[in-house]
């Protein structure tokens, strides 16, 4: 995938796109700090975007997300994470999300490690 050479690349703008699902090479745009893939027609996202370390805005409403990956538990910096009008998604669960980024995020994270554990 081409957008792997985009490693500096700080904002991404897919929304509105049809898109049904992204590379795992998102991962490697590790300087992406806004990443807006709303109003597509995703139903999953590659875990590897949790390597985007400087992630701070995710949006992904309007999707057919069924979960969001554990992986973005990852991405400590994160401050908005919008996810509305996914009717399929399952984790984490809506009234954690709504607590917020980090709640999710930390919510994220613990259900990740008891499904190591």
């Amino acid at each position: 995938s081409q957008i792997a050479v985009l490693t500096a690349l700080n904002v991404l703008y897919l929304q509105d796109n049809h898109l049904e699902d992204l590379p795992p090479q998102i991962g490697m745009l590790v300087a992406m700090m806004t990443c807006a893939i709303h109003d597509n027609r995703l139903q999953y996202l590659p875990k590897e975007i949790g390597r985007c370390s400087e992630l701070q805005v995710l949006t992904m409403s309007n999707n057919q997300l069924k979960e969001i990956p554990l992986e973005i538990g990852n991405c400590l910096k994160l401050k908005t994470l919008e996810v509305k009008n996914n009717p399929a998604l399952t984790v984490p669960p809506a009234y954690i999300v709504r607590q917020g980024p980090t709640k999710t995020a930390e919510y994220l994270m613990k259900f990740g490690e008891a499904r190591k554990g």
